[in-house]
């Protein structure tokens, strides 16, 4: 997209490409934000919090430290880039749509529960996790189901229920993350844009719109779903999409010992708190107990793999389809690279820990990585580099420059409807010509 206006003598590059640069920057951004969750959850003092390290940090040579840092730095990096180099998070990370700012929200969340659990459950840490959620779902709607489990636990561990004062502050700021969604109404009032999707100007029109009305409510397909797959169908999909497609089969065990550490460490509080005698127990302590962080994160993935496949009618047997389906499997794939990068990092560190040969030890995973980077990068780049592709310009420049001047133009599919758009709006090109979509015809609103 950097060559697009070069390509057509233009001074200056297109709206386009700083769209999609836009989308680049949020993709970088959560590939960093995905890079400290994993660091942050390798330590032993996030993950294992009530037992005593000091002891083991005494065992530990500068030597053991440095090493151990080294491969917490390693695999956290090593598997975000994975993230960041799998075909489908490349293939919308660099085009000017929605999922790259939901990936970046996503891993802001993830950001945000850790910032809970290291500040042992903060009020300001609830307040910025409530604006933040709250955000993200202005952006897409699939937010809700990492918000939701996340909002369970952090309601019971601060116990909103005995605060309503704060409990009102937290609405509040949730409230104020969902603005830019509150704020339609307005724009489209003062503002009126030809095109623009769904009647917005009347409250009606506004509840149909949020519920995703033209759609089906609480579905991805308005159309015929009685031949779509079924939950079991969609998940084993979704699971071969992700090791064959996406990752690779070697990052399997990783993945399988980062979640069940996490579950675990989780679960092993719980029998750590009940152990203890009841007058060593601070009241505070209790009802601000994080430990859990891991547990939760494992169970947002569950979370969203049972509902969405519930929900998703989909006919994943098209080829369009399943693409439209598939950019939702983007969620769940940072949460598995997320437990990847865990177990990758614990793994390693349990194999330097304290013995004499853990500086080759080190230095040979550093090298195992850096190839595995390497090769998911070599892997995908053909596919994935769009630098050259100008296609969806030339192909609206081609529509529009053989059409007689003032014509009326219907169209119908998104490749037409979209660049069609793009080319008469941001570079103002044949501005002369008015298109339709038939599509839009259709529906009451209209």
């Amino acid at each position: 997209m950097v060559q697009l206006g070069k390509a057509y003598g233009d001074p200056e590059s297109p709206p386009a490409y700083y769209v999609n640069l836009m989308s680049c920057v949020f993709g970088a951004l959560s590939a960093a934000l995905l890079t400290r969750v994993i660091y942050q959850l390798s330590d032993n003092k996030i993950m294992f919090p009530w037992k005593d390290h000091s002891r083991l940090d005494d065992m530990l040579s500068s030597a053991n430290r440095f090493d151990m840092l080294m491969l917490r730095v390693m695999s956290s990096v090593a598997f975000s880039l994975c993230y960041a180099f799998s075909p489908l998070v490349w293939q919308y990370h660099v085009t000017a749509e929605v999922f790259a700012l939901h990936n970046f929200f996503v891993t802001a969340i993830l950001n945000s529960v850790l910032y809970f659990a290291q500040t042992n459950g903060s009020d300001s840490s609830v307040l910025v996790g409530a604006f933040i959620s709250a955000l993200a779902l202005t952006n897409q709607h699939t937010s809700i189901l990492l918000v939701f489990p996340v909002f369970i636990w952090v309601f019971k561990v601060v116990q909103l229920y005995l605060r309503p004062k704060f409990f009102a502050t937290c609405s509040l700021c949730f409230f104020l993350g969902l603005t830019p969604y509150m704020a339609m109404p307005f724009w489209a009032s003062i503002l009126p844009h030809p095109g623009s999707w769904g009647d917005l100007t009347s409250l009606k029109g506004f509840i149909h719109h949020l519920t995703r009305g033209d759609y089906g409510s609480l579905k991805l397909y308005s159309g015929d779903d009685s031949n779509s797959e079924g939950f079991l169908l969609r998940t084993q999909l979704w699971f071969q999409d992700f090791v064959f497609e996406q990752s690779h089969i070697c990052a399997l065990p990783f993945i399988c010992l980062g979640a069940t550490l996490l579950w675990r460490s989780g679960c092993s509080s719980i029998v750590a708190k009940r152990a203890r005698p009841r007058e060593t127990q601070n009241v505070q302590e209790i009802a601000r107990d994080t430990s859990a962080v891991g547990r939760v994160i494992v169970e947002s993935l569950v979370f969203y793999i049972a509902i969405f496949h519930k929900l998703g009618n989909l006919p994943l047997g098209n080829k369009l389809l399943f693409g439209v389906h598939q950019r939702f499997w983007m969620h769940p794939n940072i949460l598995m690279f997320l437990f990847g990068g865990v177990g990758m990092s614990r793994a390693s560190l349990f194999l330097v820990r304290g013995h004499r040969y853990s500086r080759p030890s080190t230095i040979l995973i550093s090298l195992l990585l850096i190839t595995f980077i390497s090769k998911t990068h070599k892997r995908h780049v053909t596919l994935s580099d769009q630098t050259q592709n100008w296609f969806f310009q030339s192909y609206a420049r081609g529509v529009l420059d053989a059409l007689p001047k003032n014509s009326l133009l219907f169209v119908n599919f998104d490749q037409q409807w979209t660049s069609i758009r793009y080319a008469q709006e941001c570079e103002g090109f044949r501005r002369d010509i008015t298109s339709i979509n038939l599509s839009m015809m259709s529906y009451p609103w209209w």
